[in-house]
């Protein structure tokens, strides 16, 4: 799956640099399932140092839901990033950690 991710994102940086929008030079990326629970921070580090490389100026993050919130809800919080949610009466337990780590990294890189 991390294989397909790669090529695919590879494959848009590549359009991105041979035309870009309306003729600018700014270009960027989408990261599909920028939370993805089983990235490293090796891995993490590795995928903005190659992006930053390229000269990407901008990355869209795509955050899904499952993997920040693995576990349903709960009737008490389960720690700092544990919020009461609105519509189900009940506390909502999020896992940023790895989504943190990636926004950290592309901003070190100005991306």
């Amino acid at each position: 799956m991390r294989t397909l991710i790669v090529g695919i994102m590879a494959a848009i940086l590549l359009a991105s640099c041979i035309s870009p929008a309306y003729g600018g030079t700014r270009h960027g990326v989408f990261w599909q399932g920028a939370n993805q629970t089983d990235w490293t921070t090796a891995e993490i580090q590795n995928q903005a140092q190659k992006l930053q490389g390229t000269g990407v100026n901008w990355v869209v993050l795509e955050v899904l839901w499952t993997w920040s919130e693995p576990n349903g809800s709960t009737p008490t919080p389960q720690g700092p990033q544990s919020y009461f949610g609105p519509t189900v009466q009940a506390w909502h337990n999020y896992n940023f950690v790895v989504l943190d780590q990636v926004v950290n990294e592309m901003r070190a890189r100005n991306i």
